[in-house]
């Protein structure tokens, strides 16, 4: 799993984001990515982005489909078995608490 944290959720940060994934996955391996359907995904920018990334292939969630979006799952078990459980006095706490989530 790649995962990243940003302090928002707009084209640059997803971008670079991208960026991160496609230099961590093997060059010669064709990359899918399931995305749902918030704004920041369809800008103008993240598509100039993947025009320029052929192996990434970006697939949709249907809209109003929660129940296909495993990355809501994935929030659900993150935010009741890791950070309810624990006292976050800063950002930088939460991130590493985050962080050490998705290691394990």
């Amino acid at each position: 799993m790649i995962a990243d944290t940003t302090p928002s959720h707009q084209a640059r940060e997803f971008c670079r984001f991208l960026d991160l994934i496609d230099q961590r996955v093997a060059d010669e391996l064709e990359i899918h990515v399931v995305l749902d359907n918030v704004s920041t995904h369809r800008t103008a920018e993240v598509q100039r982005w993947q025009q320029r990334h052929s192996r990434l292939r970006f697939h949709f969630t249907p809209t109003y489909n929660s129940s296909m979006n495993l990355i809501e799952r994935w929030f659900a078990e993150l935010t009741s078995k890791w950070l309810r459980r624990g006292a976050h006095r800063s950002v930088a706490e939460l991130t590493a608490a985050v962080v050490h989530w998705v290691a394990a």
